[in-house]
């Protein structure tokens, strides 16, 4: 069955407002895409339209002063609805569809007019990319497929923007999610801290009452407030319990007596009143975690020592997997009626891994999507600066040489998504070998002083070091420090580049004069997706994840990264890696 017009266009106005860019501010890099439609095809105009219900509204307009035009006036909406690849119209004023068009026979007196659709994943054509002149032209062949390349760049960009608010979308509920974990385990922590600290009031209490038979009354009231707050310290600890959803468990030591709460059954598929063993706890973990568990448990009963584990268990009759946490720690009381036992608390994690699992499969699934048009458009773009150089147009070459950039950025963004997702996972690979970090620091050195222009960058001299380590991650870590430095220290300002060797580390710092931070975020700055928020740092872009990844690298480096700086005056970032012993 054929689908009704206006069912589709509905469809394709629906998928035009997911991309959220209608009455958007003018962007340099769509301005500069349609400077370059213009200058290879020769026209006075060239605009990137996107036809919306009633009008249709420019997102750049090179060549024409207004933003939008009525629908009805629209060539751009014949062009959507056009079976080919580009829709060419050679002179407007012969044409029976636009020679009483209002911008045909008044300003801007269009003649030719070619539009190529803005075609999205889904196969909606939201818009177009298009070049108009008032003189009467032709377009060549290398000129048509130029002008399709550009439009795929333009679409590309509208993708890669659509996806990266997805993903922003589904790492503020991840983070939402964590942040209410933690706030419920301090919850109950402070319930226990309570509980204790009001048995140690009874117990001083206690004594008193035997040492007079004078104070007795005072002392049994005192006694009585105790208590009062001991019932009420318990009901506290019981409702954060409940709030939090928390199994609870206690193992006596010696007779191996195991009680689980309700709620922990439950997680194992055991109704209120079945009586669930210590056996069916660890047979129901999955085999791959099992010994890891019980070797854990062991351990926190024999050092007394506190343990904290996730691991994935399979509840009794459905075969459901479900992720949990438990916690634990060995009670240790002086008391031979009451013997020591081992007890802690279990939460079900599951939406959280679910949460993490379909983060991790949508990066990989962005990254890999966005991979293939960008290595494409890097490919034409190459095509493209090959003919401009040899036709000696600088201005093609000026605005490719920005198209460049912006996708090396775009590559760049997804690396570090991939890289997070495989760390998190624990994929990721360091291939470590030795190596003069010397040599290195001077690769960078020379990569530096041609790619940055804009900060005066001094590399200190450095002697030759010798270290153990993965020589692209490394490189990896002082690139992304000396880029944090230009993007948050003003134009023109210094950045101090060192590295030297003591006692047994190589010791390597980027010094900057930029806006400093804060000792409240230089406790949270390597954290995953942690952004320093303020007036200064709010046009800057980025997605917190540079410097995680430089601690992560470091750490797998048995290294150390940290920061000393002071809120208006530059930062200092250093990290330590050991040297290789002679």
């Amino acid at each position: 069955m054929v689908e009704n017009p206006e069912r589709i266009e509905h469809r394709r106005l629906e998928a035009l407002k997911t991309y959220h860019i209608l009455d958007t501010a003018e962007e340099k890099d769509f301005d500069d895409l349609t400077k370059l439609a213009s200058q290879i095809c020769g026209t006075t105009i060239a605009l990137i339209s996107f036809v919306d219900k009633d009008r249709q509204w420019f997102k750049s307009h090179k060549g024409l002063g207004v933003s939008q035009t009525p629908r009805s006036q629209s060539f751009c909406a014949h062009a959507i609805n056009s079976p080919d690849e580009i829709m060419v119209v050679h002179d407007a004023k012969a044409d029976l569809r636009f020679q009483d068009n209002p911008l045909v026979t008044g300003d801007p007196n269009i003649s030719f007019y070619a539009g190529v659709p803005l075609t999205n994943e889904d196969g909606f054509k939201l818009g177009t990319l298009c070049v108009i002149d008032p003189e009467k032209r032709t377009l060549t062949e290398e000129q048509v497929s130029s002008l399709k390349i550009i439009a795929g760049q333009v679409m590309d960009t509208l993708e890669l923007r659509r996806k990266v608010l997805m993903l922003e979308e589904l790492n503020a509920e991840l983070r939402s999610s964590e942040a209410k974990e933690l706030l419920l385990n301090s919850q109950l922590k402070d319930a226990a801290v309570n509980q204790k600290l009001l048995i140690e009031r009874e117990k001083k209490a206690n004594t008193e009452l035997l040492s007079t038979n004078k104070e007795l009354k005072e002392l049994q009231n005192g006694l009585a407030k105790i208590l009062a707050n001991l019932a009420e310290s318990e009901e506290i600890k019981a409702l954060a319990i409940e709030q939090a959803e928390l199994g609870t468990w206690h193992i006596d030591t010696k007779t191996k007596e195991f009680r689980p709460s309700e709620r922990m059954k439950a997680f194992f598929g055991y109704g209120r009143d079945e009586t669930m063993p210590y056996s069916a706890a660890i047979e129901q973990i999955e085999p791959q975690f099992r010994d890891l568990v019980v070797d854990a448990i062991n351990e926190s009963i024999k050092k007394g020592i506190p343990c904290n584990m996730e691991y994935p268990i399979i509840e009794r009759f459905t075969n459901k997997q479900r992720w949990i946490r438990a916690t634990g720690k060995l009670n240790v009381i002086n008391d031979p009626k009451r013997p020591e036992h081992f007890s802690g608390t279990m939460i079900d994690i599951t939406e959280r891994k679910q949460n993490e699992q379909r983060k991790n499969d949508f990066i990989a699934m962005v990254s890999h999507e966005l991979k293939t048009p960008l290595t494409s458009m890097g490919a034409f773009i190459q095509m493209l600066e090959l003919r401009a150089k040899k036709q000696e147009d600088d201005f093609a070459i000026n605005a490719l040489e920005r198209v460049t950039r912006q996708v090396k950025k775009m590559n760049a963004m997804i690396s570090g998504f991939l890289d997070v997702s495989r760390l998190e996972v624990g994929k990721i690979y360091v291939d470590k070998q030795h190596f003069d970090l010397s040599q290195l620091v001077k690769e960078v050195e020379e990569e530096s002083t041609a790619m940055i222009t804009s900060h005066e960058i001094i590399f200190a001299p450095i002697a030759y070091i010798l270290v153990e380590a993965d020589r692209d991650k490394i490189g990896q870590v002082i690139n992304n420090l000396i880029s944090n430095a230009v993007k948050y220290s003003p134009k023109g300002s210094r950045i101090d580049v060192a590295c030297v060797a003591e006692a047994k580390n190589a010791l390597m710092s980027v010094k900057d004069q930029g806006m400093g931070i804060t000792e409240l975020d230089q406790k949270k700055l390597f954290d995953r997706f942690y952004r320093v928020e303020g007036k200064e740092s709010a046009t800057i872009a980025g997605f917190g994840i540079g410097l995680y990844l430089c601690s992560e690298i470091i750490l797998r480096h048995d290294g150390k990264i940290w920061v000393k700086s002071k809120l208006g005056a530059g930062s200092n970032f250093h990290f330590s890696l050991p040297l290789v012993e002679a």
